[in-house]
């Protein structure tokens, strides 16, 4: 009974978290999550390398802190459907580098470093976070930034393309294009194009840039539509292109270009729109109660748009009666052919239900990402949902450091690293911060587990 009881309990809140996920569906817009790869030839790269924090996590500082260790620049950096996604390299012209992760767009930080000669060369933005990188030696000599909306960018930029400037990078945060112009002897010309679909990218890029030996500058997607720029480069123009949008297997697809003399080029992103409000909020702090159908529920909308909730319902095994489900209450049996009284084994003659204490209900606690992903909480463990709202045992992010590793073998990949959350059965938040995931979350431990 114990045996069936816990397992009853897992696939009740197995149903309770889909269900969960499939109710925010409803309070989430459209998800712009993508991953955007773009790899070219002739480039001077050397001994690159990349990896992504997985969705929702923060950026890996400590990887990034290692490879400039190794005399590696970053190269790309965007927040994409795999989460932060980082590109790095040798040989790629750049002396000095610096980046800041910061929650606003950091203007006065940019002048700075602009006033100690750095450029921006990279810039991407989360729900959250903005990432904006800046190095010496990239062969920029002049630059100028706009956020806007793109019905006021478009003048921006054709005014500042007839000065001589390019877009260089660029990033939708959810509300505004963020534009960013250079003045550059690596591009000659420019121009832009709007795809409102993937394979409408696809025939536009084939017609309109490549069959006309013009090469991609960057891609980005925001608002549902893809933009691209791109023209002539003064060397190397119709070089080899290749780019992918979410691919089922990122390491599978840069080890193909990587065989093929290409190296990562660019990497770039979609942004996640923050929950519409369509829900009768509580309070001014994004909280909302309403009853789910398992029980009441309070849910409190997160800065990142997540979804964090926590609900009070009918104890799965006692129904609500507080009553231990095994002994029925009676806290025992009395056996007349010995005399003897044997207390339940489940109670321990309490006769109270041991999942609620008596109490008659039970909470839960789930976690819902923008993207349809997440976990909840309960007696039962910890039950794990993929994006789309698809049930998992459970899930890792993995990474890949280098194409030199392909032939070499690192004995720490016989494990890999799990997260264990801690049941919650009293309703509050027991949110703490983690040094190591870099983000306040439920409370949990690290372990490593063995891959056999």
């Amino acid at each position: 009974m114990l045996i069936f009881g816990k397992t009853l309990d897992c696939m009740i809140m197995r149903n309770f978290l889909l269900a969960v996920v499939l109710t925010f569906g409803a309070y989430f817009t459209q998800a712009q999550n993508k991953t955007i790869i773009m790899t070219e030839s002739s480039l001077p790269y050397t001994s690159q390398t990349w990896f992504y924090s997985g969705s929702g996590n923060g950026l890996q500082e400590s990887n990034i802190k290692k490879n400039w260790d190794e005399g590696r620049r970053i190269t790309s950096v965007a927040y994409t459907d795999n989460g932060w996604f980082v590109t790095m390299a040798k040989s790629t012209g750049i002396g000095m580098q610096t980046y800041n992760y910061c929650a606003e767009w950091p203007k006065d930080w940019i002048k700075k470093k602009w006033d100690e000669d750095y450029y921006i060369t990279s810039i991407s933005k989360s729900n959250s976070k903005w990432c904006v990188v800046m190095s010496k030696g990239f062969g920029y000599t002049n630059q100028s930034w706009s956020r806007n909306t793109w019905d006021k960018q478009k003048k921006w930029y054709n005014e500042k393309r007839n000065e001589g400037y390019y877009i260089t990078s660029m990033t939708y945060d959810g509300t505004y294009w963020t534009l960013v112009v250079s003045k550059t002897d690596k591009i000659k010309s420019q121009g832009y194009l709007w795809a409102s679909s993937y394979d409408d990218l696809k025939s536009k890029i084939k017609k309109d840039i490549w069959d006309k030996s013009f090469n991609i500058h960057t891609i980005g997607y925001g608002d549902g539509s893809y933009f691209v720029a791109y023209g002539a480069y003064s060397q190397n123009n119709g070089r080899g292109q290749n780019y992918v949008v979410n691919p089922s297997d990122v390491s599978d697809y840069i080890d193909k270009r990587w065989a093929d003399s290409h190296d990562i080029a660019y990497v770039g992103g979609g942004y996640y729109e923050a929950p519409a409000q369509n829900y009768n909020s509580n309070n001014s702090n994004n909280t909302m109660t309403y009853n789910n159908g398992f029980g009441n529920v309070t849910s409190h909308r997160n800065a990142d748009g997540s979804m964090t909730s926590v609900t009070k319902m009918k104890c799965v095994l006692c129904g609500g009666t507080g009553t231990c489900g095994v002994c029925f209450g009676r806290g025992g049996n009395y056996n007349s052919y010995t005399n003897l009284y044997y207390p339940c084994n489940s109670c321990f003659g309490s006769t109270r239900c041991k999942y609620c204490n008596g109490t008659g209900t039970q909470t839960m606690t789930t976690h819902v990402n923008p993207d349809g992903s997440g976990y909840g909480v309960g007696a039962g463990g910890v039950v794990t949902t993929g994006p789309g709202g698809k049930v998992t045992s459970g899930g890792s992010n993995k990474s890949r450091n280098s194409r030199n590793n392909n032939s070499s073998y690192d004995r720490s990949n016989d494990y890999i690293e799990t997260i264990e959350y801690s049941p919650n059965y009293t309703g509050q938040d027991n949110s703490e911060w983690c040094e190591k995931c870099k983000k306040v979350a439920p409370a949990h431990k690290h372990i490593k587990k063995r891959v056999y």
